[in-house]
């Protein structure tokens, strides 16, 4: 088995883009939890999963039409 560092961190930005959504949506229903505070940190984070989100789609697939070219 081949330690590959890239396919790692990929599925580890993945679980931390869905526990950052899921604390925005949780301040969105409880806000006296606040979760987040402000409205520009809201904003930052969504801009973050978002590009996340892409970041970690686009490097999957391309790991995983590397590992199909190799596989032939």
């Amino acid at each position: 088995m081949k330690f590959d560092l890239q396919k790692i961190l990929c599925h580890v930005n993945l679980v931390f883009t869905g526990v950052l959504l899921i604390l925005v949506i949780l301040d969105g229903y409880n806000p006296t939890m606040e979760y987040l505070s402000s409205r520009e940190s809201k904003i930052f984070l969504i801009i973050f999963v978002i590009t996340s989100a892409v970041q970690l789609i686009l490097t999957i697939g391309k790991i995983r039409v590397g590992e199909r070219r190799r596989a032939r």
